[in-house]
Protein backbone atom coordinates (compact mmCIF):
# COMPACT_ATOMS: atom_id res chain seq x y z
CA UNK A 1 0.00 0.00 0.00
CA UNK A 2 1.29 3.44 -0.93
CA UNK A 3 0.71 6.19 1.69
CA UNK A 4 -0.39 8.55 -1.08
CA UNK A 5 -3.35 6.24 -1.75
CA UNK A 6 -4.71 6.90 1.76
CA UNK A 7 -4.63 10.70 1.53
CA UNK A 8 -8.08 12.23 1.51
CA UNK A 9 -11.41 11.93 3.29
CA UNK A 10 -13.13 8.58 3.72
CA UNK A 11 -16.52 7.54 5.08
CA UNK A 12 -18.15 4.36 6.31
CA UNK A 13 -21.42 3.31 7.94
CA UNK A 14 -21.57 3.93 11.70
CA UNK A 15 -24.66 3.25 13.78
CA UNK A 16 -23.54 5.65 16.56
CA UNK A 17 -23.67 8.65 14.24
CA UNK A 18 -26.97 10.51 13.70
CA UNK A 19 -26.27 10.60 9.95
CA UNK A 20 -25.29 6.91 9.98
CA UNK A 21 -21.84 7.84 8.60
CA UNK A 22 -18.38 8.08 10.18
CA UNK A 23 -15.75 10.36 8.58
CA UNK A 24 -11.97 9.88 8.61
CA UNK A 25 -9.30 12.02 6.93
CA UNK A 26 -5.73 10.99 6.10
CA UNK A 27 -3.51 14.05 5.77
CA UNK A 28 -0.42 14.27 3.55
CA UNK A 29 1.37 15.43 6.73
CA UNK A 30 1.11 11.88 8.12
CA UNK A 31 -1.81 12.12 10.51
CA UNK A 32 -5.38 10.85 10.42
CA UNK A 33 -8.27 12.75 12.01
CA UNK A 34 -11.68 11.61 13.14
CA UNK A 35 -14.18 13.49 15.30
CA UNK A 36 -15.81 11.03 17.69
CA UNK A 37 -19.38 11.87 18.63
CA UNK A 38 -20.21 12.05 22.33
CA UNK A 39 -24.00 11.81 22.70
CA UNK A 40 -25.81 14.45 24.74
CA UNK A 41 -26.57 13.81 28.39
CA UNK A 42 -28.31 15.74 31.15
CA UNK A 43 -25.27 17.98 31.69
CA UNK A 44 -23.80 18.37 28.19
CA UNK A 45 -25.03 18.88 24.65
CA UNK A 46 -23.83 16.61 21.87
CA UNK A 47 -20.16 17.23 21.18
CA UNK A 48 -17.28 15.82 19.18
CA UNK A 49 -13.85 14.93 20.43
CA UNK A 50 -10.97 15.08 17.99
CA UNK A 51 -9.00 11.88 17.58
CA UNK A 52 -5.75 12.68 15.79
CA UNK A 53 -3.42 9.76 15.12
CA UNK A 54 -0.13 9.67 13.27
CA UNK A 55 0.04 6.90 10.68
CA UNK A 56 2.68 4.98 8.78
CA UNK A 57 2.57 2.03 6.41
CA UNK A 58 4.09 -1.11 7.93
CA UNK A 59 3.41 -3.47 5.02
CA UNK A 60 1.10 -3.96 2.05
CA UNK A 61 -1.75 -4.76 4.49
CA UNK A 62 -0.78 -3.08 7.78
CA UNK A 63 -0.97 0.52 8.98
CA UNK A 64 0.55 1.65 12.29
CA UNK A 65 -1.36 4.33 14.22
CA UNK A 66 0.25 6.40 16.97
CA UNK A 67 -1.19 8.98 19.40
CA UNK A 68 2.01 11.02 18.93
CA UNK A 69 5.18 10.72 16.83
CA UNK A 70 7.69 8.31 18.35
CA UNK A 71 5.06 6.38 20.32
CA UNK A 72 4.90 2.62 19.64
CA UNK A 73 1.17 2.80 18.82
CA UNK A 74 -0.75 -0.13 17.40
CA UNK A 75 -1.48 -1.69 14.04
CA UNK A 76 -4.59 -2.24 11.96
CA UNK A 77 -4.95 -4.58 9.05
CA UNK A 78 -5.84 -2.43 6.03
CA UNK A 79 -6.66 -3.52 2.52
CA UNK A 80 -7.04 -0.96 -0.23
CA UNK A 81 -9.05 -2.13 -3.22
CA UNK A 82 -9.98 0.53 -5.78
CA UNK A 83 -11.88 3.21 -3.84
CA UNK A 84 -12.53 0.97 -0.80
CA UNK A 85 -10.38 0.83 2.32
CA UNK A 86 -11.12 -2.05 4.67
CA UNK A 87 -9.73 -1.74 8.20
CA UNK A 88 -9.86 -4.77 10.49
CA UNK A 89 -9.24 -5.21 14.19
CA UNK A 90 -9.89 -8.68 15.52
CA UNK A 91 -13.57 -9.32 14.70
CA UNK A 92 -14.45 -5.71 13.87
CA UNK A 93 -14.27 -4.42 10.32
CA UNK A 94 -14.89 -1.02 8.77
CA UNK A 95 -15.26 -0.56 5.01
CA UNK A 96 -14.51 3.02 3.99
CA UNK A 97 -15.22 4.65 0.65
CA UNK A 98 -13.19 7.62 -0.54
CA UNK A 99 -15.40 10.71 -0.50
CA UNK A 100 -15.76 13.28 -3.23
CA UNK A 101 -15.32 16.83 -1.87
CA UNK A 102 -19.03 17.61 -2.31
CA UNK A 103 -19.97 14.59 -0.15
CA UNK A 104 -18.05 15.78 2.92
CA UNK A 105 -20.31 17.54 5.44
CA UNK A 106 -19.59 21.18 6.25
CA UNK A 107 -18.99 20.49 9.96
CA UNK A 108 -16.20 18.01 9.07
CA UNK A 109 -14.58 20.32 6.51
CA UNK A 110 -14.65 23.23 8.98
CA UNK A 111 -13.18 21.17 11.82
CA UNK A 112 -10.53 19.73 9.53
CA UNK A 113 -9.50 23.21 8.35
CA UNK A 114 -8.37 23.94 11.92
CA UNK A 115 -5.97 20.96 11.81
CA UNK A 116 -3.75 22.22 9.00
Amino acid sequence: MNPVDLIGTWHCPESGEPSGVMWLHFSPAGFAVQYVRIPPDTEHPERRIRMKLWYSIESATTVRLRPKPGHKGWTRECVLDDAKLTMTLEESQWVFTKAAPEEVPDWFTQALAKEV
